[in-house]
């Protein structure tokens, strides 16, 4: 692929260009036209110029049938030296250098021709310099490609600018929060405004904005507006038209918006193709979408937090939650949002200034008092979660993806949480950890009874015990989602609890850069798929696993325990009255290979080893089944 930017022998294919477009008349002809003088007639030369400039080639041809003026105006070499320059710019900085060195006249009529319809921006131009006329192809190509983006890009901008500040002074150069998405499917052709909570900076120690939401019938969010008095004007994102119900909340005095929290219903699944293709679908159907359907996935409640004040609810709060709050410092100014001909709020964010810029007297209303219930973590706003927000008090760190993972869209995809304990007196009441074998579930024990799990399904579990009361934490754990999953957590106690295989190249939570942190939960998606090859089966993937973390005070770890060929004891190496005699079961000395023609060993580098006790009678041993069938 012939470079754009640098391209070979442009000086040389440039001059032989304007040679090959040399004026050999000394006169330029003037084109007749049987026309009478119009109204252009009145028109100074520059500025028929500047029109005429405008019109592309069909309209100007017709024009100059039409006017003798048109005609003569045309007929110059300027004229058409100024289309060039002004109407194909990729080309515009070679032919300033080239002309500077050329020493005749251009018939810039030509030029204009050649470069138009001519040979020049087609690969299969001037034979002499193959590789410039690549190079020049290209470069007319991305260029026409990234004007067309740009050109798309200013018109919304355009539009943009005047919804953010047509309205309010204070929407001017206020942050934003990411755009949300709300509903899915999206619209293919949406509008959007921005509305704000007051006027300017000097109106927000009085303000008692009062905020609606309008609901349809089937309990969708239709849109959002602000009016600043009970008579006052009503700004708008989304729709009121159709509206079956409209709740109202007044900015409470003294205080200040926080935050919104929305509710949504509903879901998507990944379906498998005959193919091997995937395509995204709703739970109850896969129909092609059009802008008029139904969302499968859509706001069903709205709850507005303050700064001191009980948070108000509209709508329904169960479902999925998603979070939508200023960055920590700043205060809520307006709301931005887009909808589409549904007639349903499909994306929104919250606008926001940092505090600093408010009046001084002010500040004690935008700041709140108490301690929030609202983890301000960045990442509790990027993610949806499954019926409830993760704790305040803990840290999120970002999750891992599976490889299939990379093709689901974390906005909608519902994140379900497991945290171990919020503070190290609960951790103490932890007794066990459980993982499903296929990694559908994950659950754990307290020492009262109580259990909590998350995933779609624990058919086969695993357990390990954890002396949770006698001091045994879970310093950090090792996570990969891919095939073959893995989840390895480690224990102040020199344990090591694997579920799945070791992989080496698993992620750390927390990382060692977070020293001090110790694991305080576990956050993890899965999706549901309808089998291609198996029909009617339906099976879950595990695509994403994070982590919860939070300093509770020092607890020491150390590396993973080995036998003598190098693979990890699972959960500890045998007590010291113990010792390995011969290999590990199950071991083989001769080289295998696998379908692909690679080969492997027995035991893999990823197994793990562990030890049974046979000194004493045995009483019964417990085993997990699992068979490989993706039905549950």
């Amino acid at each position: 692929m012939a470079s754009p930017v640098d391209i070979p022998d442009i000086e040389h294919y440039m001059n032989s260009f304007l040679l090959d477009h040399r004026l050999e008349t000394q006169n330029e002809p003037i084109i007749e036209s049987s026309s009478k003088n119009g109204s252009l007639t009145t028109l100074p030369s520059e500025v028929l110029s500047k029109i005429l400039l405008q019109l592309d080639d069909p309209s100007l041809s017709a024009a100059r049938l039409a006017s003798r003026d048109v005609a003569a105006e045309t007929s110059t070499g300027s004229f058409w030296k100024n289309k060039v320059y002004s109407g194909m710019p990729w080309i515009v900085v070679y032919l300033q250098s080239a002309e500077r060195l050329f020493t005749g006249r251009v018939d810039w009529c030509e030029v204009y021709q050649s470069l138009m319809y001519g040979n020049m921006i087609h690969p299969t131009g001037d034979a002499r310099y193959h590789f410039a006329t690549m190079a020049i192809s290209n470069r007319y190509r991305i260029w026409s490609t990234c004007s067309q983006v740009l050109d798309e890009y200013f018109d919304r901008k355009t539009k943009l600018d005047v919804n953010l500040f047509s309205r309010s002074p204070i929407l001017q150069n206020a942050n934003s929060t990411p755009m949300s998405t709300l509903v899915v499917p999206e619209s293919r052709h949406t509008e959007s405004s921005a509305i704000s909570l007051v006027n300017q900076f000097s109106d927000i120690q009085k303000a008692r904005t009062i905020i609606t939401t309008y609901w349809k019938s089937t309990g969708e969010l239709a849109g959002i507006s602000t009016r600043y008095s009970e008579a006052g004007s009503v700004q708008l994102i989304g729709s009121n038209r159709d509206i079956a119900k409209a709740e109202d909340v007044q900015l409470p005095d003294g205080e200040w918006l926080s935050a919104i929290i929305f509710s949504s219903m509903g879901g998507l699944e990944k379906i498998d193709d005959d193919d091997g293709d995937s395509d995204w679908a709703s739970e109850s159907e896969s129909d092609q979408y059009d802008d008029t359907s139904k969302p499968d996935f859509q706001v069903v409640g709205v709850k507005f937090l303050f700064s001191r004040n009980p948070p108000v609810q509209h709508g329904q709060y169960e479902g999925h939650l998603r979070i939508i709050q200023p960055s920590q410092g700043h205060f809520v100014v307006g709301f931005d949002g887009s909808w589409g001909p549904r007639g349903v709020l499909e994306k929104f964010a919250i606008l926001h200034h940092p505090v600093d810029r408010a009046p001084p007297g002010t500040i004690d209303r935008l700041t709140s008092k108490t301690d929030s219930q609202i983890s301000s973590d960045p990442l509790t706003m990027k993610h949806l979660w499954k019926d409830e927000l993760p704790p305040a008090n803990l840290k999120i760190l970002p999750c891992t993806l599976s490889q299939r993972g990379w093709t689901f869209n974390k906005a909608w995809s519902p994140m379900e949480y497991l945290a171990f304990g919020t503070c190290d007196e609960e951790l103490a009441k932890l007794k066990a950890i459980g993982v499903d074998s296929r990694f559908l579930g994950i659950e754990i024990i307290y020492t009262d009874g109580t259990r909590r799990n998350i995933g779609p399904g624990r058919h086969a579990m695993q357990y390990y015990p954890i002396d949770g009361p006698g001091g045994e934490r879970i310093v950090y754990f090792y996570a990969k989602p891919h095939e073959g999953a893995s989840l390895r957590f480690f224990t102040n106690r020199n344990r090591y609890l694997i579920f799945g295989k070791a992989h080496p190249d698993a992620t750390r939570f927390p990382s060692h850069e977070h020293q001090g942190d110790i694991t305080m939960g576990i956050y993890c998606n899965w999706y549901t798929a309808l089998d291609g090859y198996n029909s009617g089966v339906i099976t879950h993937e595990l695509v994403s696993i994070g982590a919860f973390s939070r300093n509770v005070g020092y607890y020491e770890s150390h590396a993973p325990q080995t036998d003598s060929g190098g693979l990890c004891w699972n959960p500890s190496q045998p007590v010291t009255a113990i010792y390995e005699q011969g290999p590990v079961f199950g071991k083989t000395g001769d080289l295998l290979y696998n379908r692909y023609g690679k080969p492997v060993s027995i035991p893999s580098r990823h197994a793990t080893v562990a030890w049974v006790d046979c000194g004493r009678p045995l009483k019964s041993i417990k085993v997990a089944m699992a068979h490989s069938t993706k039905e549950p």
